[in-house]
């Protein structure tokens, strides 16, 4: 056998020998890999290295039919599907209330609200839900704001007066031009902006008779 024979030879010795070495390691580390893969909800089947694939199998009963994926006693892919006010608790794969982020949340994600109830402010710093005050509104989505003109709120709403009537903030309802106003078409709270027909508005604010009229 020259020298080239021999490194040949040589070499399927040392690959044969590494393959041995390694069905040793890992027929001695098998029962440790086993031990703390099923510590983690995970089970190993099938066959090692000449035995068939290696399955694994996560076993996540506890958490639920929606649970597909965990560890040790928590899940971490949950696929349950939950009610617009309520929001997916992962670690245990149920549904959770929005109230549980604040009270009077009504749309929520598993870390923070992102609406509140009507009348109800969402902090945006805190992301909580607050009450507005007196003549303020809020959608439930932003802060609270301030009454707009020609409205009037009533616990965070806000609502429209129409056209011939103006806001009675006090009293919180919306009253005619014309109970203010005599002859008033169109107002807002402090004055008197058009007049009915045949009436025409003069400087001092008040709707005047605009056509004469003759008595015979």
């Amino acid at each position: 056998m020259d020298n080239k024979d021999h490194k040949e030879a040589f070499s399927l010795v040392e690959i044969l020998v590494a393959l041995i070495a390694v069905s040793c390691i890992s027929a001695a580390l098998a029962p440790v890999i086993t031990k703390k893969l099923k510590s983690n909800g995970v089970s190993i089947g099938g066959g090692g290295i000449g035995g068939g694939n290696i399955e694994f199998v996560m076993d996540c009963t506890p958490f639920g039919e929606d649970c597909s994926m965990c560890f040790d006693d928590k899940c971490v892919l949950c696929t349950r599907e939950c009610n617009d006010d309520e929001y997916v608790n992962t670690p245990d794969c149920t549904c959770a209330p929005c109230a549980d982020k604040s009270t009077d949340c009504i749309q929520c994600t598993s870390k923070k609200c992102i609406q509140c109830a009507t009348g109800y402010g969402l902090n945006l710093t805190n992301r909580k839900c607050y009450a507005c005050a007196n003549n303020e509104y809020s959608d439930g989505l932003s802060e609270c704001s301030i009454c707009p003109a020609q409205h009037i709120c009533i616990n965070g709403t806000k609502i429209p007066c129409a056209a011939n009537q103006f806001p009675d903030t006090a009293a919180k309802i919306c009253r005619n031009c014309s109970d203010k106003y005599s002859h008033c078409a169109t107002c807002n709270a402090n004055e008197c902006l058009t007049c009915e027909n045949m009436y025409k508005l003069k400087d001092d604010g008040t709707c005047k008779l605009s056509v004469q009229t003759h008595t015979y």
